[in-house]
């Protein structure tokens, strides 16, 4: 069958998922996170750009932390990124890329 990428939601702990897009991860209580399309990880209140083409989201350089599996975080605060890939990511876009479509010039920054 179908496999989804899965991890804890980072607002109520629940079991979240993502859409067949890769553009959200959502959870049974309602709650729906963007992906970040450079690390697939759910964005809560990280600084991103916004993806005026494809309106998707990718997170700012200076707040991507690696990767990590999903749930190895181990105890740590439901506030704490939770990247939903199991293998390293490639070299982050320049900032104000989007890492989907590399589109540049309509890529507006988020906070």
């Amino acid at each position: 069958g179908e496999r989804r990428l899965a991890a804890p939601c980072r607002l109520c702990r629940l079991p979240s998922e993502a859409d067949a897009a890769l553009t959200h991860a959502t959870c049974a209580s309602g709650h729906a996170l963007p992906l970040c399309q450079w690390s697939l990880a759910p964005l809560l209140d990280e600084a991103h750009c916004l993806c005026q083409l494809c309106e998707r989201a990718t997170v700012a350089p200076s707040t991507s932390r690696g990767a990590q599996v999903a749930g190895s975080a181990g105890g740590s605060s439901s506030r704490e990124p939770h990247h939903l890939q199991t293998s390293e990511p490639g070299e982050h876009p320049e900032p104000g890329v989007c890492a989907f479509c590399g589109s540049f010039r309509t890529v507006v920054a988020q906070v």
